[in-house]
């Protein structure tokens, strides 16, 4: 099961925004492959880097996912632009 943070969600709101306003079908496509990535973490839990405590992170294409496993799948708590300082975010 893929668990979402408010964060994550809002993330992925302005993300899908973001590239809507030049492309609506390309950003449809980036929400998709974001949303088929989060559930590829969902079957392998471990897969990224370790960042910290409990926390892994994931990049595909563009963007990066902050994740943790838990029991019942994983919980994304971000969902960030490579090109921003996305490590020095508050997780």
């Amino acid at each position: 099961m893929v668990e979402f943070s408010a964060k994550a969600i809002a993330d992925l709101e302005q993300i899908s925004d973001w590239i809507a306003a030049d492309n609506p079908r390309l950003a449809a496509k980036k929400a998709a492959m974001i949303a088929d990535t989060c559930e590829l973490l969902d079957t392998f839990r471990d897969m990224g880097t370790a960042y910290v405590g409990p926390s892994r992170y994931f990049i595909k294409d563009l963007w990066v996912i902050v994740y943790r496993p838990t029991e019942r799948g994983v919980y994304i708590y971000r969902v960030f632009d490579s090109r921003q300082d996305w490590a020095s975010q508050n997780i």
